[in-house]
């Protein structure tokens, strides 16, 4: 990925593909290929994946250049001493041109780590982004969210996107979001030291998330990451997160959709850039910000898709744990089985790891804390066939009292009857429809046939009232089964 980086950087800056060519020793057919290469959206991975020869000793050879910043530059390790180092410590047996690649990387990136300044003017199309926390009404409590705020400091414009966490999944997907918006990429990005983007360590080195680094590429931009305690690098949105807080999360939201509520956050931002006029200059927001919009790098010509897949084992009970704490119902079918999981800014995705078909799917968890994120579908097609759990089962604790008042007074027969109806029409409508619709039917004294509840599931789905009733479709079919005896 570093020689992709160089490649498309070098044809970004006007290089020939035979330029390219020579300066990184790739074939121009390779060359062509990467600069022509329009999507760099991660994909599943594959089952068997090849490692580099040089995996294993990546870790030495950065101590060893980490070393030399605090060295004499006349006695610092050249390429062939750290290739005979590798070879004498540690037995290395690869060739010397797959270090000189690393060793030459990993200067570079050193190099731009330890050129430390403070802009004081930000040239047209530089952006700046950093997250601040606020509370929001979120599954019906309030809960502490996260607001990124990407901004353009040559015009003081900026947009913020409300995520649930901090992690790469959450930078990517809020940059994409702000650069889809505005209609194209900044060439710089300027980041905060402790974003799930990447961070700048000890020595200046700087390590990106592997997913953020797909959509640098993907986009083409170039980053910065500020170094440890000093905000005074971005200051623009230091300002812009306080400010973009006060107008969009006071007084404290609900939200029910993060994507529709950021996508409603574009806009609002929009109206307050409209309004404001620049600290300095003193002109208005909206007329620099052509300035800055004309120096943005077209957008690509695919979306990037901001996620990241991984294969988990499922407990005895068919439940996953992801990232330590966790816990999400997959399926009963799933026990002690593996699992693809597709994770991204929003929802994480349970999936069949032979065929990619979708198993289940989640609002994503964030935090340390434990959490238990189970599947209302899965619980109410457990419960059909076996209704004896019906009473310990969290279903029952969470449905309307109505229902369960008539649920509770079924004999087994019964009880599966209706349960497998409400279970129909879930798969249907939606577990929240069907029992919305379900509680309707119950506090209407009539009973819960599978054809009812699923008609009005899907009415409830599309918005109408679950209250309305409406015709007793199980006439029909008592109707259709005495004509057929």
């Amino acid at each position: 990925m570093p020689d992709i980086d160089a490649i498309r950087r070098m044809d970004r800056e006007g290089a020939s593909v035979a330029a390219i060519s020579r300066a990184t020793g790739h074939d121009p057919k390779t060359v062509r290929k990467y600069v022509d290469m329009d999507d760099f959206s991660p994909k599943p991975p594959e089952r068997q994946k090849r490692p580099s020869v040089l995996d294993p000793y990546k870790p030495f050879i950065d101590d060893i250049l980490e070393q030399d910043t605090r060295v004499w530059r006349k006695q610092r390790h050249s390429t062939t001493r750290i290739f005979e180092r590798l070879r004498d410590e540690r037995g290395y047996d690869g060739g010397l041109t797959v270090v000189s690649t690393y060793v030459a990387r990993r200067r570079r990136e050193i190099a731009e780590g330890r050129d430390a300044f403070l802009d004081l003017e930000w040239a047209p199309g530089t952006c700046q982004g950093d997250f601040c926390d606020c509370d929001a009404l979120w599954r019906g409590a309030t809960a502490r969210m996260h607001e990124f705020v990407a901004s353009l400091p040559n015009s003081n414009a900026g947009w913020p996107q409300l995520f649930a966490g901090q992690t790469a999944e959450c930078v990517c997907q809020g940059l994409w979001n702000v650069f889809a918006h505005i209609g194209g990429v900044p060439p710089l990005l300027v980041l905060d030291n402790a974003t799930g983007a990447g961070r700048r360590g000890r020595g200046g080195l700087v390590t990106e998330a592997e997913l953020f680094t797909q959509f640098r590429l993907h986009c083409r931009f170039e980053v910065r990451f500020c170094n440890p305690n000093s905000g005074h690098e971005k200051g623009n949105v230091e300002r812009q997160v306080d400010y973009m807080r006060d107008r969009t999360m006071v007084p404290v939201p609900e939200v029910s959709d993060l994507a529709a509520f950021n996508e409603g956050l574009l806009a609002r931002a929009d109206a307050i850039n409209a309004r404001r006029r620049h600290y300095r200059e003193g002109r208005p927001v909206a007329e620099l910000l052509e300035r800055d919009l004309g120096a943005l790098l077209p957008l690509p010509a695919k979306p990037f898709a901001a996620r990241r897949w991984t294969e988990v084992s499922c407990d005895k009970w068919g439940e996953a744990t992801l990232e330590g704490a966790h816990t999400y119902d997959v399926s009963p079918e799933w026990a002690r089985r593996r699992v693809r999981v597709e994770i991204d800014a929003y929802r994480v995705t349970f999936q069949d790891p032979a065929t990619g078909d979708a198993i289940c799917s989640y609002p994503r968890e964030f935090g340390d804390g434990p959490t238990h994120a189970r599947d209302p579908l899965a619980q109410l097609r457990i419960l059909a066939r076996k209704p004896g759990g019906y009473r310990e089962s969290p279903f029952r604790s969470a449905i309307p009292e109505g229902l369960r008042e008539r649920l509770d007074g079924l004999d087994r027969d019964g009880l599966a009857s209706e349960l497998g109806a409400i279970a129909r029409a879930a798969s249907r409508a939606g577990a929240r429809a069907a029992v919305d619709a379900a509680a309707s039917l119950a506090g209407g004294g009539r009973p819960l046939e599978a054809s009812d509840v699923t008609a009005l599931a899907r009415r409830v789905a599309a918005g109408d009232e679950a209250a309305d009733v409406g015709v007793d479709l199980g006439v029909y079919d008592r109707a259709l089964i005495e004509g057929r005896r």
